[in-house]
C-alpha cells in the first residue's frame, strides 16, 4: 500500500514508541473514509427504508401538491401509506438476539486442569462485573449494536477500559510522615535539599506539580502540616461502545477481519473545554490542541451523509462547535522483537503533527474492536447485506397494494359524479367526489360507478408476505405451514453468530479485568476465595477461554418442561452408576427455568456437597447428644450423607467408643443408617422397576 509515494508497510515496521508514521496514517485515514463512501450511501438507503422516509411525506399519509412539488398521482390527498416491513423484520430479530445474549450461559473455561476450581470463581466475577459495572452498557450498546447489524449489515462493537477520576484534598502532618519514613525532620530546614524533598513529594503524591509540592514544604515548615491535591479514582471498568462504520469507525474497505486490519480509527468528538483538559489528563500536545481548535464547526463532517448529519453521535448536541479527532491503531513491531499495537491521536486537517502517540496499553495485543456481521455470503465484512436491502422491493410492492384499496375505498365512499356540461371547453378532474360534466341530451346530476373491486390485490400481498416470512424463517398467518424445524433452524443460526460475536466481546472484557480490576474488589466479590486477577501477558492470552450457548428453544416453555420431564423421569432413573451429575442438572434446569433466580438460588456442586456433608456431620453430633434428626424423605444426596456416617465412624475412636457404651446412640445411628439406606435403594428399585432385574453382582455392577 503506497501512501505519498511512501510503502505504508515500510513506515509501520519503522515505528516505535516515540515515533508515529504521521503521514502514512493521514493517507490511510482519508483514503479509507473515500473507500467506505459506497457503503454509507447504501446505509442511507437502509435507513431511509427501514423508517419509511421519502420526499414529500406528509403527516397524514396523504399526498399532497404542497409537499411533492408536483401533481401527485393518481390525485391530490391520494394514500402514501407507510410499510413497516423492514422495521418489523429488524425489530424482531434484535429482540431475539438482545434476549439470547442477556439470557446466555456464560462460564469461564480453564485450559489447565488445575485451574477448574478457580476458573469457576472467576465466572463469578465475570458475571458481577456484567451485572454491575456493565449493565448500563449492556442495556444500551448492545441492543444498538444489535440494530446496526441487522439494519446496516454491519457494525463494530469497541471494548476499553475506562478509569475515571477526580481530584481531592489530602492533609498530611509532619509527625506522620516522620513516622512513616516519608520525609526527614532534619532535610526539611536544609536549603541544599529543596530539589531532593520536592521529588521526593512528586513521588508520594502523583500527579503533584513541582509549584504545588513546593508549597506544601513551605507549610510543613511554617505551621507542620499541609494540603496537597491528590487524584482518586473514581470508577474503574470495562466500557462498551458501539460503532457504525464508516461514521463512528474507519479501517480499510475490504478486510474481512479486524484483527488483521493495517488500522483501524475511531472517530471521537469533543468540544473546546474537552480537548483542552485533554492537554492535562491525557497529555495532548499544546500545538496540536490549537491547530485542532480551528477546524472546530457547527457543519457535519464530510464523513457523515444525510441519514446520519442529523444524529447526536458526541456527549454534545449538534449546535455545539465541536472538533473531530481519530483514535489510530495500528500493530508494529516493538522493541523486543514482539508485535505491538500502537495508537496515535490525530486530526484529520491536521497534517504533520499528532495529539499523542504510545502503544496501547492492553496486555492481549489485539485492536480493542470487534465487528459484528449480520451474513457471511462474501468475504469481506462490509458486502453483508442489512435486512431492508434485502426486502426494499418487497415493501414497496405491499405499499402499492395497500395503496391501491385505500384509494379504492375512498372513490367508493364519494365516487365523482356527472352533470350536464354546456358547449366550451371543459376540464375534467377524476377522484373522491369530483365532478365529471356530460354532453348528453336527456342526462342528469348522477354518481359515475367506480371500478370493479380487484380482489387480486389481498392474494398479492400475502404473496410477497409468504415470500419474506420464508426467507428470514418467520411463522407467522401468511407462513403458516412453514415446518417449525426449519423456524427454529433460522433462528438457531441467526443467535448461534450472534453469541459468537458478543463471546468475543466478553473475551477482551474479561482479559482486561484479568489486567486492571482492583484487587480489593476481586476478593470481596469472592468472599477471599479467589487470589486478585493480575496475570502476566502470556497468562491473559492463553489461561483462559470461554463458552457462551443458548438454545432458542428455551424461550419456549413449553419445551422446556417437556425436556426437563424427560430428563427427570427416563434419564435420571438410569444412572444407576452415578455417572449423572445431579447438582449440574438442578443447575441447569433452573437455569431453563428462570436464569435470574438460578444465579440467586443455585449454589456450586462441590459447595453443595460440602454443605450436604457438613450438615450429616452435624447430625451425627445430635444423635451423640441423645437428640433423634430429622428423616427428610426426599431433597437429599444421601448416598453421600450415609458414606460420610461410615467415613465418620472409622476415623473417630470416640465414636466408635461410644457406640458400645451409649445405647440410646446406638440405635438413633442404626435406625439413620437405615433409613439412608433405604432412600438409595428406592432409587435402585425405580430402575430394577423398569427392567425387572437386578444386577447379580449388586454394587459391583
Amino acid at each position: 500500500m503506497s501512501v505519498y509515494g511512501i510503502q505504508l508497510e515500510d513506515q509501520i515496521e519503522q515505528a516505535t514508541e516515540r515515533t508515529a508514521p504521521l503521514q502514512a496514517l493521514h493517507g490511510e485515514l482519508i483514503t479509507a473514509l473515500d473507500d467506505l463512501n459506497r457503503w454509507r450511501s447504501q446505509a442511507d438507503d437502509n435507513d431511509d427504508t427501514r423508517f419509511c422516509r421519502w420526499d414529500g411525506q406528509t403527516e397524514d399519509g396523504r399526498k399532497h401538491e404542497a409537499d411533492l412539488g408536483k401533481e401527485p398521482f393518481p390525485w391530490e390527498g391520494a394514500s402514501d401509506t407507510r410499510v413497516r416491513l423492514a422495521d418489523s423484520i429488524c425489530n424482531e430479530q434484535v429482540m431475539m438476539l438482545v434476549q439470547s445474549f442477556r439470557n446466555a450461559r456464560v462460564q469461564v473455561m480453564p485450559t489447565d486442569s488445575s485451574d477448574v476450581s478457580r476458573a469457576r470463581l472467576s465466572t463469578d466475577v465475570l458475571r458481577w462485573m456484567t451485572g454491575t459495572h456493565l449493565a448500563s452498557d449492556l442495556h444500551r450498546e448492545v441492543e444498538l449494536a444489535a440494530n446496526w447489524r441487522q439494519d446496516k449489515g454491519t457494525a463494530v462493537m469497541g471494548i476499553f477500559w475506562q478509569t475515571e477520576t477526580r481530584r481531592d484534598e489530602r492533609t498530611m502532618t509532619l509527625d506522620e510522615l516522620s513516622a512513616q519514613g516519608a520525609l526527614d525532620p532534619d532535610a526539611l530546614f536544609d536549603p541544599f535539599r529543596e530539589d531532593g524533598l520536592i521529588e521526593a513529594a512528586q513521588r508520594l503524591v502523583p500527579g503533584l506539580t513541582r509549584t504545588e509540592a513546593k508549597a506544601a514544604l513551605e507549610d510543613l515548615r511554617t505551621t507542620g502540616e499541609c494540603t496537597v491535591p491528590v487524584t482518586v479514582v473514581q470508577s474503574s471498568r470495562p466500557r462498551w461502545q458501539a460503532l457504525l462504520p464508516g461514521v463512528d469507525v474507519v479501517f480499510p474497505a475490504r478486510v474481512w477481519d479486524l484483527q488483521r486490519a493495517r488500522f483501524i480509527a475511531r472517530r471521537e468528538r469533543l468540544t473546546e473545554t474537552e480537548l483542552r483538559e485533554r492537554e492535562l489528563t491525557d497529555g495532548y500536545d499544546p500545538e496540536w490542541i490549537e491547530k485542532a481548535l480551528e477546524q472546530k464547526s457547527t457543519e457535519p463532517s464530510p464523513e457523515d451523509t444525510e441519514a446520519f448529519q442529523n444524529w447526536d453521535r458526541g456527549p454534545q448536541g449538534m449546535s455545539d462547535e465541536y472538533v473531530d479527532i481519530w483514535h489510530t491503531y495500528y500493530k508494529a513491531t516493538a522493541s523486543d522483537g514482539s508485535t505491538q499495537v500502537f495508537c496515535t491521536v490525530l486530526h484529520r486537517d491536521v497534517p504533520d503533527l499528532e495529539a499523542k502517540h504510545e502503544p496501547h496499553s492492553y496486555a492481549h495485543g489485539l485492536y480493542p474492536f470487534v465487528e459484528l456481521v449480520r451474513e457471511r455470503s462474501r468475504r469481506t465484512i462490509l458486502e453483508s447485506r442489512g435486512i431492508p436491502e434485502l426486502v426494499q422491493t418487497s415493501q414497496a410492492e405491499i405499499k402499492t397494494q395497500r395503496d391501491y384499496r385505500a384509494d379504492r375505498a375512498s372513490i367508493s365512499i364519494l365516487p365523482p359524479f356527472k352533470y350536464p356540461a354546456n358547449r366550451g371547453k371543459m376540464q375534467m378532474i377524476l377522484g373522491p367526489g369530483k365532478a365529471i360534466p356530460i354532453r348528453r341530451a336527456g342526462e342528469e346530476f348522477g354518481w359515475l360507478n367506480p371500478p370493479p373491486n380487484d380482489l387480486g390485490t389481498q392474494q398479492v400481498e400475502e404473496s410477497v408476505r409468504q415470500d419474506v416470512d420464508e426467507y428470514f424463517g418467520i411463522a407467522t398467518n401468511w407462513s403458516k405451514n412453514m415446518p417449525v424445524t426449519r423456524q427454529q433452524l433460522h433462528q438457531q443460526f441467526l443467535v448461534s453468530g450472534w453469541l459468537a460475536e458478543m463471546k468475543a466481546c466478553l473475551s477482551q472484557t474479561w482479559q482486561l479485568m484479568q489486567q486492571y480490576m482492583d484487587p480489593i474488589e476481586v476478593l470481596r466479590i469472592t468472599g477471599g476465595g479467589m487470589s486478585p486477577l493480575k496475570a502476566t501477558r502470556e497468562e491473559i492470552v492463553g489461561r483462559y477461554d470461554l463458552q457462551v450457548e443458548f438454545d432458542v428453544r428455551d424461550m419456549d416453555m413449553e419445551y422446556v418442561g417437556k425436556k426437563a420431564e424427560m430428563i427427570s423421569k427416563v434419564v435420571a432413573p438410569l444412572d444407576v452408576a452415578g455417572v449423572l451429575d445431579r447438582a449440574k442438572l438442578v443447575e441447569f434446569l433452573m437455569g431453563w427455568i428462570d436464569p435470574m433466580l438460578a444465579r440467586e438460588l443455585v449454589k456450586p456442586g462441590d459447595v453443595s456437597a460440602l454443605a450436604e456433608a457438613e450438615d450429616e456431620q452435624t447430625q451425627i453430633t445430635k444423635m451423640a447428644a441423645g437428640l433423634e434428626p430429622v428423616n427428610k424423605p426426599q431433597g437429599q444426596n444421601y448416598a453421600l450423607r450415609l458414606k460420610t456416617i461410615e467415613q465418620s465412624v472409622q476415623s473417630s475412636p470416640k465414636l466408635q467408643q461410644q457406640l458400645q457404651g451409649d445405647e440410646l446412640f446406638r440405635q438413633l445411628m442404626e435406625n439413620r443408617v437405615k433409613f439412608l439406606r433405604f432412600q438409595v435403594d428406592q432409587q435402585q428399585n425405580a430402575q430394577i422397576g423398569r427392567v425387572g432385574v437386578s444386577p447379580v453382582l449388586g454394587g459391583a455392577a
